[in-house]
């Protein structure tokens, strides 16, 4: 029910987060870092042109980049239970943003396609609910050691201020729907 004066919860069993978003971020990192292979080392590029074009190797270069995605949420989620248990699980939030950053700047830093989602203000409540603010920068450790994956989530865990633009939000719980700003399909 999309509209002002909706009331939700944010404890759902399923979300397509995880599957939708993991493939098209899976994508875009795995050319990034080809790219970036073919900027710091130019005489290398023709090497990161081939391994792009090849399917087999991008699939296996997709493959360990999906198990290192995995692995890293996996310890941020793990370190949230031992430092911060009753903040929202990343696995099962709702992802909010301050009103004071632009939507479309935010769904860009986290490869969204904007008009694939709906754009909607909440009031928190009412009921119990819980919100994480955290530094958004520290989950780009995909490519660093468990070692370094392990400080980065504990950093996480710790928070960060409001109205940061490398800040968002995890929020699980009662929520009502005060505006909508945009509907999925159409654009900003």
């Amino acid at each position: 029910m999309l509209r002002p004066g909706a009331h939700g919860c944010t404890w759902w069993d399923a979300s397509d987060y995880w599957s939708v978003h993991e493939t098209r971020s899976i994508n875009s990192t795995l050319d990034m870092a080809l790219a970036e292979v073919a900027r710091a080392q130019p005489k290398a590029a023709w090497i990161a042109n081939l391994l792009a074009g090849n399917p087999d190797v991008r699939q296996a270069l997709t493959n360990e980049v999906d198990a290192r995605m995995r692995r890293k949420e996996e310890i941020f989620e793990e370190w949230r239970t031992l430092d911060n248990p009753t903040a929202p699980s990343r696995r099962s939030c709702m992802f909010l943003f301050d009103d004071c950053i632009d939507p479309a700047a935010y769904a860009t830093r986290l490869d969204f396609k904007r008009e694939d989602y709906h754009l909607v203000e909440v009031r928190l409540g009412p009921g119990p609910y819980a919100l994480h603010r955290a530094k958004q920068s520290l989950l780009n450790c995909n490519a660093q050691s468990e070692t370094e994956m392990v400080r980065r989530a504990r950093e996480y865990w710790k928070g960060a201020f409001a109205g940061d633009e490398d800040s968002e939000l995890l929020f699980s719980g009662f929520f009502t729907i005060s505006a909508v700003r945009s509907v999925a399909g159409q654009s900003l």
